[in-house]
């Protein structure tokens, strides 16, 4: 199962759309209802997470358009790509601590 994981989220051809489907298939695993899988995918995900976010804060998409006042901004393509990559990391990271969030109830007997 580890040698899986791993495989599955290794980087391909270095480009960072290959990683964000390799997150989000990692995060499908963390569904697993087998304990050890769940256990694996879930600390498996957290080193992702910690080895590929970056040392500054992301601002979500949303906080960016209420600072340029809705104004359309034209961004360079490599901008544009890495504004992207930060959204999909985003959204892939809040699935991460619900998904954490679900079983953590689960444990505890309470309704989500």
């Amino acid at each position: 199962t580890i040698f899986v994981l791993q495989e599955m989220v290794k980087d391909d051809d270095g480009t960072q759309d290959s990683n964000k489907y390799n997150i989000l298939d990692l995060l499908l695993v963390l569904r697993s209802r087998d304990v050890v899988e769940f256990e694996i995918a879930m600390l498996s995900a957290l080193l992702v997470f910690k080895d590929v976010c970056p040392g500054y804060r992301i601002r979500s998409t949303e906080e960016i358009t209420k600072e340029k006042d809705h104004k359309e901004v034209h961004l360079k393509k490599e901008t544009k790509s890495l504004r992207d990559f930060e959204c999909s990391l985003l959204k892939a990271y809040k699935t991460f601590l619900n998904i954490l969030q679900e079983r953590i109830l689960e444990g505890l007997g309470v309704d989500p």
